[in-house]
């Protein structure tokens, strides 16, 4: 399979290209001599047929090229192709028709004519390729959304197209209100596909940019030339072979010419952001006002234009069904917006609950990182106390006299040991968030208990002042979680001190309006982005040594507290941290 699909670039590329130069030499030669017969011929049965099977034949290389092109793409890519295709098909249709009432009928080619709806109707499909735009990435999600719009526009021509040429045809035949009517209606389609293809061109860059130009060159070619043409036909003046087909011929010609060699076009690449943005529902809107001007087409040709009673009746009944078949296609449009939306709600749902499951786990992992820092430093402070209740016990047998001072003593040392391992236990406990009454300043002080051996190792002095009242009101926070915020604040404040030597670490809790409040200021270099300093994986140590993603973890767990932390430089030097959560209960 995976030779297979590389054939066609590698391989069968030296056969391709040739078979792409046939096309083109052929569609060239054709023209070339429609140009001497035209030029050297009168008006003739043998210049009828040459006319009409040149035509026939360049429109059966053109429907030809379009499928194979469509053959060898594949996703939007083959939808483009397979309309183009569709709309040269239709043509394609048209020409052999009028072909079997001259040549094979010998007849004139009656007027009005049967399949002039079909050669209206060719135009449809490609309109709808260029809107589809499959030069730009779009997802499968908006892609298959967008189905609906095409249908809708294609029903609202056919609509438009029997509402305005049917009744001169079949209801109440009037040769020339049918043929005047039918110039204005083709002449506006095809000026609406110009302005369509200008569009696609104008969004569009690279092999497409030029694709897009060269075909809106051949349907401005083959606009001017139709309009010239129907004109003539009208007044009698047009016959097959004449030089009215000549720009039509050389038209077709053009898009051979530039269909042929772009089978290997492909999207434009795009990245995972471009695909999952809001693409611009142009599509879907041209659909919405098509659907809003039936009731306006329907009241001008029905009331204003002052039609025969039949026709009037014709084109009520007319856009009764046609309202019919928009409100089903709109329904079905609905339908399928209901199934997306109720489809992307639960892939919310799935995706805020694993963004839930991965934020619990980049807490728990940052918290197991820092503790894996305070290995070292719970080592040093536990050794302490045990040296001493070591030393007080062999001091027993000497000091016998006085054995309550030295239990005493032995007691204080057991139990400073006994509650820096339950800090540091309920620090690494996992557990989920559990949102009790908490008084910062305690949680301020433990932090620093448990930040002890760090602040002595890199010569920092911290203070802790409490403003204001002398017991700060409560705040509502899972304690373990607001702890490890405070620690990974501490430590980005050490970190910052040790690179100078040491300085000062202020904390400072207070009451500012109903929310406890507690700033951490260093005497340090500062910090050079403090407005990155809470974005994911920003860090300033070099590589190998910080993650980045500890602040992170600390501004989502305050903001999953309603709270707020942030950061500034100070302007005498050093950064200050500043979290803010609201009151467990309004301050008295």
């Amino acid at each position: 399979m995976a030779g297979a699909a590389t054939l066609p670039v590698t391989v069968a590329r030296p056969i391709g290209v040739l078979r792409q130069a046939s096309w083109r030499h052929i569609t060239v030669a054709l023209l070339a001599l429609n140009c001497l017969v035209c030029a050297l011929s009168h008006r003739s049965f043998a210049l009828l047929v040459f006319g009409d099977l040149s035509q026939c034949v360049l429109l059966a290389i053109t429907t030809f090229v379009f499928a194979a092109n469509a053959g060898h793409s594949s996703g939007r890519v083959r939808v483009f192709w397979a309309l183009l295709t569709s709309g040269a098909a239709l043509w394609l249709f048209t020409s052999t028709l009028w072909c079997f009432y001259e040549v094979a009928l010998r007849r004139e080619v009656p007027n009005p004519f049967a399949g002039d709806i079909v050669l209206f109707l060719h135009v449809v499909p490609m309109m709808a390729a260029f809107i589809l735009q499959p030069n730009r990435p779009v997802s499968r999600r908006y892609a298959t959304l967008g189905l609906p719009d095409l249908a809708l526009l294609a029903s609202w021509w056919l609509y438009l197209y029997m509402l305005v040429v049917i009744p001169w045809q079949y209801v109440t035949v009037n040769v020339i209100r049918y043929g005047s009517n039918f110039d204005r209606a083709y002449l506006v389609e095809n000026l609406l596909f110009i302005g369509v293809a200008a569009a696609a061109l104008v969004r569009s860059s690279g092999q497409w940019r030029r694709f897009y130009a060269q075909f809106l060159g051949a349907i401005i070619l083959y606009t001017l030339a139709s309009a010239v043409a129907g004109a003539a036909i009208d007044s009698g003046r047009y016959y097959t072979g004449s030089w009215y087909d000549l720009p039509i011929y050389a038209a077709i010609t053009v898009l051979v010419w530039i269909a042929a060699p772009a089978a290997r076009l492909e999207p434009q690449r795009a990245s995972e952001r471009e695909l999952t943005a809001k693409p611009p529902f142009w599509a879907a809107r041209i659909a919405s006002l098509a659907v809003v001007s039936i009731p306006v087409l329907a009241w001008i040709f029905i009331v204003q234009t002052g039609a025969p009673a039949p026709i009037a009746r014709f084109r009520l009944l007319l856009t009764l069904a046609a309202s019919l078949v928009i409100a089903a296609m709109v329904a079905v449009k609905q339908h399928l917006f209901s199934h997306e939306l109720l489809r992307l709600a639960d892939e919310a749902t799935e995706s805020c609950e694993n963004l839930r499951r991965v934020q619990n786990q980049l807490v728990q992992s940052e918290k197991l990182a820092a503790l894996g820092q305070l290995v070292a430093g719970a080592a040093h402070e536990i050794n302490n106390p045990l040296t001493a209740i070591i030393g007080y016990c062999e001091l027993l047998p000497e000091f016998c006299a006085d054995p309550a001072a030295l239990a005493q003593k032995i007691g204080q040392q057991a139990r400073r040991t006994k509650a820096l391992v339950e800090n540091l236990i309920s620090f690494a406990r996992q557990a989920p968030a559990n949102k009790v009454e908490v008084d910062l300043t305690s949680a301020a002080s433990s932090a620093l208990r448990l930040l002890q051996h760090e602040l002595v190792q890199h010569r920092v002095n911290a203070v802790l002042n409490q403003s204001g009242a002398p017991a700060l009101p409560p705040v509502l926070a899972d304690p373990n979680q607001l702890l490890q915020v405070i620690m990974q604040v501490l430590r980005n404040a050490i970190e910052s001190l040790a690179l100078v030597g040491g300085g000062e670490l202020k904390l400072a809790t207070f009451l500012d309006d109903a929310a406890a409040v507690l700033e951490v200021t260093d005497s340090g270099p500062g910090i050079r982005a403090p407005e990155k300093v809470f974005d994911p994986f920003y860090t300033t140590k070099p590589v190998g040594q910080g993650t980045g993603l500890g602040l992170s973890t600390a501004y989502g767990i305050i903001q999953g507290h309603n709270g707020e932390i942030t950061c500034r430089n100070n302007p005498a030097g050093g950064a200050t941290f500043r979290i803010a959560l609201p009151l467990a209960r309004p301050a008295a």
